[in-house]
């Protein structure tokens, strides 16, 4: 029973870790000039649903992203 518990424990951190890889590359890619630090801070801000102000105002597609990463976090 343990060892299933570690398993779905590992599993549950690794998907949370994949969230926020791909958060942070895609706030990196989708921003102009955005750090790496910047980037973390969005999908860190976004999956924890915080709510804080973003770094760098979004475009449209950058509005669409954030939501999808705030839809995996929070489903994560």
């Amino acid at each position: 029973m343990i060892e299933k518990t570690l398993h779905q424990l590992r599993r549950a951190l690794l998907a949370l870790l994949l969230v926020i890889l791909i958060g942070t590359i895609g706030f990196y890619f989708l921003g102009n000039d955005w750090t790496v630090l910047d980037a973390l801070y969005m999908t860190v801000i976004s999956i924890t649903t915080t709510g804080f102000k973003e770094v760098r105002p979004l475009s449209d597609f950058g509005k669409i992203f954030t939501i999808i990463i705030i839809i995996m976090g929070v489903g994560t």
